[in-house]
């Protein structure tokens, strides 16, 4: 996927793309530079750098524009706003800030799955409180994560590539026979 999108880095041409995908990628490729999000309110422009993430705007204004916003991409290092924050936690909050309705429909195709956490996930010492429910475990299934509400957390690690999704070997009436049971 990643190379679909750095077609796009200093060409001037916009993508179309969900901005939770897209940023997604960006972070998950260390992209540094500059991003302009045109939306029909007019264009925000953030920048990412190292660890940290340029903008005056609140997670979850970014979460609400760029479902249908369109972007461009700059390697462009100038920054020109001074207010930082960790980009990864700014995710989490871009992320926690998207319709439950939208998580879920994301997630619930893996409720009878398993989810692994990666190593790397103790970089992100911001989720401790989240994860300290499943600390000590190497695997987790979805519904587990699901029944405390955690769509958000699972979301966020899966389209950072935090965490990873075991599949099971259950057969599709056995899946669809689970659901039924955990709803």
């Amino acid at each position: 996927m990643w190379d679909k999108i750095s077609k796009y880095i200093d060409s001037g041409k916009k993508i179309k793309i969900a901005g939770d995908k897209l940023f997604g990628l960006l972070l998950r490729n260390n992209f540094n530079g500059k991003i302009e999000i045109k939306h029909s309110m007019g264009i925000e422009t953030l920048f990412l750098k190292d660890e940290n993430i340029f903008t005056e705007k609140k997670p979850d204004f970014l979460s609400f524009i760029s479902s249908t916003a369109l972007f461009s991409l700059f390697s462009d290092n100038k920054i020109t706003i001074a207010v930082s924050q960790n980009k990864y936690k700014y995710f989490f909050e871009m992320i926690k800030s998207l319709p439950l309705g939208y998580l879920k429909q994301k997630i619930s195709p893996f409720s009878t799955e398993f989810i692994s956490f990666n190593p790397e996930i103790i970089k992100l010492s911001f989720l401790n409180e989240f994860l300290k429910k499943y600390e000590g475990k190497k695997t987790v299934l979805i519904s587990q994560i699901e029944k405390n509400n955690d769509f958000a957390l699972i979301y966020y690690l899966l389209i950072l590539n935090f965490a990873s999704i075991i599949k099971t070997q259950k057969s599709d009436k056995q899946k669809k026979d689970f659901r039924q049971k955990s709803k």
